[in-house]
């Protein structure tokens, strides 16, 4: 699974917050980050489909648990940075 890209693809839609990323020289680490948890609520997904329905092709609840996983990140989109946090991360 290509979880870079695909969250890359999600940051280029949010300019301000890819600005502010690109700013901070901290694309790659924000990117790095969020594609450990994306991948993580992508298979807790997956998980939960197929326990939910057995009888589902892999693909098919690998598919809609994606679709799940990219619509939570996508929620969870900090908006802007705050100069008080030290770490350099996305607050939201």
């Amino acid at each position: 699974m290509q979880y870079l890209t695909i969250l890359l693809e999600l940051l280029e839609q949010h300019p301000q917050l890819h600005e502010q990323l690109k700013q901070r020289k901290n694309v790659l680490a924000w990117l790095e980050k969020t594609a450990l948890q994306f991948k993580t609520r992508h298979e807790w997904w997956c998980e939960a489909f197929s326990k939910q329905n057995p009888g589902s092709t892999v693909s098919q609840f690998r598919s809609e648990a994606l679709e799940l996983a990219l619509q939570e990140m996508e929620e969870d989109l900090p908006t802007e940075f705050h100069p008080s946090d030290e770490t350099d991360t996305p607050k939201t």
